[in-house]
């Protein structure tokens, strides 16, 4: 008979600790199993390592062994830094697997993905870019010891409104009042939307999936708003997938919906930073603070990296996770502060480091 058991202790510790497995999930698609363990109770900012066996009877068959180091506390003001992308894992992977050789070596906290994440559809097979240590040792290697936060693109929700990402990845689902201050609208599916804190950050991701269609947005963003007036985090980011307006390769500006409801809502709920992808390309904002007659308003200081807190919305672009970088410039929109495409005097690559933000220079 076969068993499999996870064990943990912290690093240099004599005892292992026997981890909790969850219910496995059988996806329906070949013979694919998806099984979890849960451990609870760890040290904050600590060092543990974990190991998997797969047993049969008393006999060993595998075992794999890694590391992994725990979040830093709510309020911890230690600086750390994280990976933030989108647009990533296609096919053999190649663009990815060189984005992920670049985030190994400089070893961030964490990695927040900002959408599109499995390329066409975002499903289980297609999923085999990011997971399949045969097709990317790279991002194999990652995940053995690092978490990816997830945020979900319109790839990913090709394939059954976005299952084989809620199977594969794991999310602190809002219960309202339990885990959170507030809930996403009961319309919306439960792990597409949700916060977490990281240290002296707070995070806040929602699916930007509903760009287009205003009501549902703006049930979305009351949940946002009431998320971040519960938290006293120095700092608060959030992120989705669809830029709000800026990019050469999508059509979206100060003039829509989608813009005129994120900005004024965000910049009035505090929040220092959005991120997204989507856009095949790199940029950032000046802060924007609205829009008048279809044009954006923003504050420009003559620097492109010098922002002050408060004072706008800065938007980041991550888009070059490895899928192709697109072409086109940045001339178009003067609230773009810095941008990079393939075509750009300096153009975006995909070993860029993605995103790497100091929580006390945010």
């Amino acid at each position: 008979m076969l068993f499999r058991s996870v064990e943990y202790r912290s690093v240099g510790g004599m005892t292992w600790q026997v981890a909790g497995l969850n219910s496995a999930i059988e996806t329906g698609v070949e013979s694919r199993v998806v099984r979890s363990a849960s451990i609870t109770g760890l040290n904050w900012n600590a060092d543990y390592t974990y190991r998997v066996r797969h047993w049969r009877g008393d006999l060993i068959l595998n075992q794999y062994t890694s590391q992994f180091r725990t979040r830093l506390n709510a309020g911890d003001s230690t600086p750390f830094s994280f990976a933030a992308y989108g647009d990533s894992a296609s096919g053999a992977a190649a663009g990815f697997r060189q984005v992920q050789s670049r985030i190994n070596l400089v070893d961030p906290a964490f990695a927040v993905l900002l959408g599109d994440n499995v390329y066409n559809a975002g499903s289980h097979l297609e999923s085999d870019a990011r997971f399949d240590p045969s097709v990317n040792p790279e991002a194999a290697a990652w995940m053995a010891g690092h978490i990816d936060y997830l945020g979900l693109g319109n790839h990913d929700v090709g394939t059954s409104s976005g299952l084989p990402s809620e199977q594969n990845f794991s999310v602190p689902v809002p219960v309202a009042q339990v885990t959170a201050p507030a809930a996403p609208p009961t319309t919306e599916r439960p792990e597409h939307s949700f916060s977490w804190d990281y240290g002296n950050v707070h995070f806040v991701t929602f699916d930007t999936n509903s760009y287009s269609d205003s009501a549902r947005l703006d049930g979305l963003l009351k949940w946002v708003v009431a998320d971040l007036a519960a938290s006293t985090a120095r700092w608060k980011i959030v992120y989705g997938h669809h830029p709000l307006a800026g990019v050469p390769d999508k059509p979206e500006n100060p003039s829509g919906n989608y813009y005129q409801q994120v900005v004024n809502r965000l910049k009035a709920a505090g929040v220092d930073l959005f991120m997204t992808g989507h856009s095949h390309t790199y940029s950032w904002t000046y802060p924007l603070t609205g829009q008048i007659d279809g044009t954006a308003t923003y504050v420009d200081h003559g620097v492109d990296d010098h922002f002050y807190a408060g004072e706008g919305l800065p938007q980041l672009v991550s888009g070059v996770g490895g899928v192709g970088i697109r072409t086109g410039d940045f001339i178009p929109f003067p609230f773009v502060a810095a941008g990079f495409s393939s075509t750009t005097p300096t153009a975006a690559r995909l070993d860029r480091k993605s995103t790497r933000l100091n929580s006390s220079h945010v």
